[in-house]
């Protein structure tokens, strides 16, 4: 089962994606600092790119951020990354596979 502070639910894993891709899940918990949402190319992606930017506001089962897949295709992973003010660093990873 998912961890209830961070998860992504949306999109499923493994699920066809194209578009503009909203991302939803929850972002929160004790001593939450901010989150952001990271994509790579591939089943374990060497780089990353930040969309949009850190966001310091909780989430609780709501929308985390829109990412914008057109011109590109193949398996991506999407990370949420939360950071906590003891520094502590959670993260949850959902692998989706992007198409014209």
């Amino acid at each position: 089962a998912p961890n209830p502070n961070f998860h992504i639910s949306a999109p499923a894993l493994f699920a066809e994606v194209n578009g503009r891709v909203q991302i939803s899940g929850s972002a929160t918990g004790n001593g939450f600092q901010y989150y952001k949402i990271l994509v790579g190319k591939g089943l374990n992606p060497r780089e990353w790119t930040q969309v949009g930017e850190n966001v310091s506001t909780p989430v609780i089962n709501g929308a985390l951020a829109e990412w914008d897949v057109t011109g590109l295709n193949g398996l991506y992973a999407i990370q949420l990354v939360v950071v906590y003010a003891d520094q502590r660093v959670e993260s949850s990873v959902v692998l989706v596979t992007v198409g014209d």
